[in-house]
């Protein structure tokens, strides 16, 4: 079958119609309307984040999110001082989703201004606060799903104040 160029331009063209209102499609699906409430997976950081640390083999663990705290501490301590402060903490902000929005403060309990990489690595995350209602320190998909059932406002970073992890 041959296509003449005035068929293949009009398919071509009828393709990238379609693929940037399936976009526009999606993208309302995540954005609120002008105004209104944040809709979606966007609408939850603590959630929409947590693949970043954890979730293999089904699970969400403490031990991952340590292990996460202790990669994004190694990061940040880039003199091997073993504290970060709050200039330092701004290249975790940069190369984690997880702690875009995050305040140094959170981990800086006692407002020193440094923060060891044991108050660093022990600092309760958000995701187990709301998530881990049994308190075992692993959380499933089912555990996420009773708690989303309940109606609770993100908890960002910055506003909880620690107590660290067993």
């Amino acid at each position: 079958m041959q296509c003449s160029f005035r068929s293949v331009v009009g398919l071509v063209v009828f393709a990238a119609v379609g693929a940037t209102a399936m976009d526009a499609s999606v993208a309302q699906q995540t954005r609120a309307p002008i105004g209104g409430p944040i809709v979606g997976p966007a609408a939850d950081p603590v959630l929409a984040t947590a693949s970043e640390w954890g979730g293999q083999s089904g699970a969400y663990t403490c031990d991952q999110w340590k292990a996460y705290l202790g990669r994004m501490f190694n990061l940040a301590d880039t003199k091997h001082r073993g504290f970060i402060d709050a200039k330092d903490f701004a290249i975790v902000k940069r190369s984690s989703k997880v702690f875009a929005t995050a305040d140094f403060g959170y981990f800086d309990e006692s407002g020193k201004g440094r923060v060891t990489r044991e108050e660093f690595v022990n600092q309760t995350s958000p995701f187990f606060l709301r998530f881990d209602r049994k308190g075992t320190c692993r959380v499933t998909s089912a555990d996420i799903a009773a708690a989303s059932k309940t109606p609770q406002n993100p908890t960002p970073l910055g506003v909880l104040k620690g107590g660290g992890m067993r």
